[in-house]
């Protein structure tokens, strides 16, 4: 098997095993993201009361997660959100995994947040705002 193809491979297989176990690879970690999962991400609210007045705000964060719960770090998936009450900004894509939109009201109460990632329900988090005179 002079010069085949299984032996090159075989041989570069060897010299990966060597530098990682000789450390020559820097401690450089990679790590194999998947893809977004609805199951796994995770919405939170930066308040839980904010006065009524359709000027005060809470920042929804949505911190979109593969079925491993790995954070992703780039942007790019589809992030959708809804309330029960009052109204929510659009979502701005933070490109590091991340997603935020405002949510204010002009009403008195309770509002829900729901959303999803790429078409799948967001079942982790689903914060409540409470709007207050």
């Amino acid at each position: 098997m002079n010069g085949s193809r299984s032996e090159v491979t075989i041989r570069w297989f060897a010299v990966a095993l060597m530098l990682l176990a000789s450390g020559c690879l820097g401690g450089t970690e990679y790590t194999i993201l998947g893809e977004a999962a609805g199951s796994a991400t995770v919405m939170t609210a930066d308040a839980v009361d904010v006065k009524a007045d359709g000027v005060s705000t809470a920042t929804i964060l949505v911190e979109v997660k593969d079925a491993n719960r790995v954070t992703l770090t780039q942007g790019g998936d589809d992030v959708a959100l809804s309330t029960t009450r009052g109204t929510l900004s659009p979502v701005v894509d933070l490109h590091t995994g991340f997603y935020s939109a405002k949510l204010t009201s002009t009403t008195a109460g309770k509002a829900t947040v729901s959303g999803s990632v790429n078409g799948q329900l967001i079942s982790t988090g689903n914060p409540e705002v409470t709007f207050v005179p």
